[in-house]
């Protein structure tokens, strides 16, 4: 992380997968398979009992992990470093368009992500856009205390060292988005499909490309 220019302007909070990038087309399959093996192997579960368990628990609690700690009392890095191997972004691909469009977006640009520094930054290479963000928070940076936690944020703005009317937070959950608007931050929720409105979204975008449009 090395952008440190264009001061001007608010700051940006992106979060990472299905938000700066497309997560579901390659990344999202592979690490459904990698936590489908680690359920197997730490609760003695069949595939097709692991595969229902991920989704049941991500339905449930908005991650696998949170239902895992809840009622498992699993490591949550022992996990995450097990579900995020350095070949899960290999099939990430460089973004010249969200390039030109983070180049001409002016403010601070932060990632804030619940996965692991590590996996952010893999995929901020294999975008192209590594240079662009002037630092990574991930879910160790906010004490273990995942979005949408409001202590996660509150711990993020003071790493950064600005008060939340100053930020604004780009997302794909409109959870964490509501903790965001909460706070006083301004919001813009990146969803393909149509949204019906909702008092925590200041801007919808069907896509990262949208957001360059009215800057």
């Amino acid at each position: 992380m090395r952008s440190r220019g264009q001061r001007r302007g608010p700051v940006y909070l992106f979060d990472l997968d299905n938000t700066l990038f497309n997560a579901n087309l390659h990344v999202f399959p592979r690490m459904n398979r990698h936590i489908n093996a680690y359920l197997m192997r730490h609760l003695a579960l069949e595939e097709a009992e692991a595969d229902r368990l991920r989704r049941h628990y991500w339905r449930r609690y908005g991650t696998t992990l949170h239902g895992l700690m809840a009622l498992h009392e699993v490591d949550p890095l022992h996990y995450l470093h097990s579900i995020h191997p350095e070949d899960l972004v290999l099939e990430v691909r460089p973004d010249v368009h969200l390039r030109r469009l983070l180049l001409a977006l002016p403010g601070r640009k932060f990632v804030f992500t619940n996965s692991l520094r590590a996996h952010a930054e893999r995929v901020l290479a294999r975008l192209g856009v590594e240079d662009l963000f002037e630092d990574v928070f991930d879910v160790v940076a906010t004490g273990l205390r995942p979005k949408p936690d409001p202590l996660a944020y509150r711990r993020i703005l003071r790493r950064i060292g600005v008060p939340a009317r100053a930020c604004v937070m780009v997302e794909d959950t409109l959870a964490n988005l509501a903790t965001a608007k909460r706070l006083g931050m301004a919001t813009i929720y990146i969803q393909p499909r149509r949204l019906r409105r909702s008092r925590c979204v200041d801007r919808h975008c069907r896509s990262i490309y949208q957001l360059g449009q009215r800057i």
